[in-house]
């Protein structure tokens, strides 16, 4: 769990970094194809690069650009420098993720949101 943790911060670090960086800027195209809205990606964990696959679920109320497509890249930019941990992300409204955090059972809750 306390690498978890880690990687949570990790993320949620690159992510405010990444976003002060760009200044609005448009970004590059993701490495792989983006998740789609309310639906988590389907990448499987590699042990390539050493260590345990990881999962890691990321729900996230970012539904337009650039913000999306910066989740996106920081995901893929993530996965690409540690490739035994997949990240799949799921793109909810802010109603819609509101209501499915809520009515989510603990054990069922994703490892990062925002």
């Amino acid at each position: 769990m306390r690498s978890r943790a880690r990687f949570a911060v990790l993320l949620t670090t690159a992510a405010i970094a990444f976003a002060a960086c760009t200044g609005g800027s448009s970004t590059p195209a993701p490495t792989t194809a983006p998740a789609s809205a309310g639906a988590p990606s389907s990448a499987a964990p590699s042990t390539a690069g050493g260590g345990a696959p990881v999962t890691v679920d990321w729900w996230h109320i970012t539904t337009g650009d650039p913000g999306k497509k910066d989740f996106q890249a920081i995901a893929d930019a993530y996965h690409a420098a540690h490739p035994n941990v997949a990240i799949n992300i799921t793109v909810l409204e802010n109603e819609a993720f509101t209501t499915t955090l809520s009515t989510t059972a603990q054990a069922d809750s994703p490892d990062l949101f925002q």
